[in-house]
């Protein structure tokens, strides 16, 4: 007889944990994209905060989807969460940069694309070969 095997998605703490971490590595990798595009193609410098912004907003939005998204109920506050916590390990790691400050309006920026993000997962299809 089978035994059944609870999902990531199951439980709370690593569910945030995964949505977390994949929206962190979205935007790295979205960071990495436009400071290519930035160097290659516009051969200036006076659009990379407005694109590392974009590439926060997407990430947060990413992972508050696939965490709204698995896990079917709470969107709203599991992307808030999300974006908390993002917010957090951003805000650590500008502690360590010289010169780097993240402000109120980077919260705000997170805030609003995790709330959309968890409730866009929520509400999107339900995923294929997903079993609760």
């Amino acid at each position: 007889m089978r035994r059944h095997r609870n999902s990531v998605w199951t439980n709370h703490f690593l569910s945030l944990v995964m949505g977390v971490l994949l929206g962190i590595l979205f935007s790295l990798i979205m960071a990495v994209f436009f400071s290519a595009a930035a160097f290659f193609l516009l051969k200036d410098t006076v659009f990379v905060p407005y694109f590392s912004g974009v590439s926060l907003i997407m990430g947060t939005f990413a992972g508050s989807h696939i965490c709204g998204k698995y896990r079917r109920k709470m969107g709203l506050a599991d992307g808030f969460i999300c974006a908390v916590i993002m917010y957090a390990v951003l805000w650590t790691v500008s502690l360590l940069i010289p010169d780097g400050s993240v402000g109120l309006d980077k919260f705000i920026m997170l805030g609003i694309s995790g709330i959309i993000g968890g409730i866009s997962g929520v509400n999107s299809k339900r995923p294929k070969n997903y079993r609760d």
